[in-house]
Order: C-alpha cells, then sequence, then structure tokens
C-alpha cells in the first residue's frame, strides 16, 4: 500500500504556508500600508 503525498516543491509550501499564517485580505492590507511608507 502507497502513500499518497503531494510533489513538496518550494511553490507549493509557500503557496500553503501564505494561506494558512498570512491570508491574501491581510497580505493586500499590509502591502497597500508599506506602498505608502514614507522615509522620516
Amino acid at each position: 500500500m502507497e502513500a499518497a503525498y503531494e510533489e513538496f516543491s518550494w511553490e507549493n509550501f509557500k503557496r500553503k504556508f501564505l494561506a494558512k499564517y498570512f491570508p491574501e485580505t491581510a497580505r493586500e492590507r499590509y502591502g497597500e500600508e508599506f506602498l505608502k511608507l514614507t522615509q522620516g
């Protein structure tokens, strides 16, 4: 009996990690906030 598994690639890991710990809505919000940063 063989165990079913997914290919473990960097892209697969990154997608799953971000989905679990840093949802897309948060990434969008913080991305916009980051783009508005000014020095000073």
